[in-house]
């Protein structure tokens, strides 16, 4: 037996209704004119026609009625648009319709989505009627009729039709995925560990595990920093918005062959492909290479895809896969590399890259960190032996670094002093230029001294940061400029006395 559940606005509406009428219909007959049996007279003469039957009293009565029930359907359709930001004639007449409908027998849908996730509390999903979704500026969704997708939907007010329901909402944040062991797991080969923490770091062992080409396993943890594609703004939203690309991931989810049919982890949800993607690549560049050239430069620098060495020059080889990953997922071409890592010299089309854009995703960047090594014994010789020569490669790495550091500094003084070249002997240049052209003599050495100093005054005084710092030395250039003038002309120059010595 049905339990009514007497917080059901709909039920409210009708037993307030309901009430009215009947405490009219007691008033009324309390005032007498009719009965009874008028009632049932009039209830007959009007279905089969027999005016003789119809008392007018109850007529009027059962018009009381109707208008009752019109005033209430206009009540509630005048209202009801001020619980839904609507504007169009069109959407305040959805809105009425949807809320007259929801009295019914089969109301639709009423359902908040909010940052991705549905925010359901009466189960309100499985209301086959015409409803209406509500989604915020980072949520989107796509919406299917039980046998194919219908629409994808962004932030604002949604109709939803009969039939019609949320397939999968989508956060359009920008979204992060890590797999792999946690920084907090520990050893389970340690004996440390219940069966359930050791069963969970195997199952997280096998999501990023990868051998080296002399059969090293190396299991890091990798993330994955990926969005929807959209531009900022798009959809009328910051975060952007863009059906199309909401359309795709939805619809392109994967499926997971270890899955049992019909269960729910069947299908591999749209925002851990591009982790999943990077963790293929990961094992893919990682057999290439040994476990001693992991941390070791590569004796063939990879090239960028335009033909620059300099930013992958000084990378080491694990660098270098992390790079080669986030170029795999975020361009068309890269540089194509052979069994051993060493770069072929010419560039292959991306498939992982291709294959993220027809799932409407684009990823920002993928990084790798927090690497484990098994605990095999010739393994762990192998690792013993490089960690006891970091040392050595990090002091190479400081030599380089140094070098290049004072490399820059002796080339960024150079470019000082030509630039200072430059300034302080424009107003000479411009003075000779002309006397060139005219067979003019040269200006003397007075003048071109004063020329020199005015280039260098230029200098300063255009540049209002230095300004303040040189006050004195612009105070003497200026005094040494008007020496040379004074000199040029023929004049005696004034020299200041020398400040007396103190008693």
């Amino acid at each position: 037996m049905a339990r009514f559940n007497w917080k059901d606005p709909k039920l409210r509406v009708w037993l307030i209704i309901a009430a009215c009428g009947l405490m009219y219909i007691i008033l009324t007959l309390r005032l007498g004119g009719f009965g009874l049996p008028d009632i049932v007279n009039t209830i007959f003469g009007k279905m089969f026609g027999v005016p003789e039957l119809v008392n007018d009293n109850v007529a009027a009565l059962g018009f009381d009625l109707a208008l009752l029930m019109g005033g209430t359907g206009l009540v509630i359709a005048v209202f009801s648009q001020f619980i839904l930001p609507v504007r169009t004639v069109l959407d305040r007449w959805n809105v009425i319709e949807r809320v007259l409908l929801s009295l019914g027998a089969n109301p639709g849908p009423a359902i908040v989505i909010q940052n991705g996730q549905i925010i359901d509390h009466s189960n309100e999903h499985h209301r086959m009627g015409k409803g209406v979704i509500l989604l915020d500026t980072a949520s989107a969704a796509v919406l299917h009729d039980g046998s194919q997708f219908t629409q994808a939907v962004g932030p604002g007010l949604v109709f939803t039709e009969r039939r019609e329901s949320i397939y999968n909402a989508v956060d359009l944040h920008t979204q992060i995925r890590k797999i792999g062991p946690m920084e907090k797991d520990g050893d389970p080969q340690t004996g440390e560990g219940t069966a359930e923490e050791k069963a969970a770091w195997r199952e997280r062992r096998l999501q990023t595990s990868g051998l080296t080409r002399d059969g090293v396993e190396v299991i890091p943890q990798i993330t994955a920093v990926f969005r929807l594609r959209a531009l900022p703004g798009e959809g009328n939203t910051r975060f952007g918005y863009n059906g199309d690309s909401v359309w795709r991931a939805i619809s392109h989810q994967g499926v997971s062959a270890d899955a049992p049919a019909g269960s729910s982890e069947r299908q591999v949800a749209w925002d851990w492909l591009p982790v999943q993607m990077a963790a293929d690549l990961w094992r893919e560049y990682l057999r290439k290479y040994t476990f001693e050239d992991l941390f070791e430069f590569p004796t063939h620098p990879v090239h960028s895809p335009d033909g620059r060495t300099e930013p992958f020059a000084r990378r080491t080889v694990f660098e270098t896969i992390v790079q080669q990953m986030n170029l795999r997922l975020s361009q068309d071409l890269v540089t194509q590399l052979d069994e051993v890592g060493k770069p072929l010299g010419r560039t292959m089309s991306s498939r992982e890259h291709m294959l993220l854009l027809q799932r409407g995703l684009k990823v920002l960047r993928v990084s790798v960190n927090n690497l484990r090594f098994s605990q095999d014994p010739i393994e762990k010789s192998l690792i013993e032996r490089w960690i006891n020569t970091w040392m050595l490669r990090a002091r190479a790495e400081e030599r380089y670094i140094n070098q290049q550091q004072a490399i820059e500094k002796a080339r960024g003084q150079n470019t000082a002093r030509e630039e200072f070249a430059a300034k302080i002997s424009r107003p000479l240049y411009r003075r000779l230029q002309p006397r060139a052209e005219a067979n003019i003599p040269p200006p003397n050495l007075h003048e071109s001294l004063e020329l020199l100093m005015q280039g260098a005054l230029e200098g300063i005084r255009s540049n209002p940061e230095l300004l303040p710092q040189l006050t004195d030395v612009e105070s003497e250039l200026a005094d040494l400029k008007e020496w040379l003038r004074l000199a040029r002309n023929g004049q005696t120059p004034f020299v200041a006395p020398p400040p007396e010595a103190d008693a």
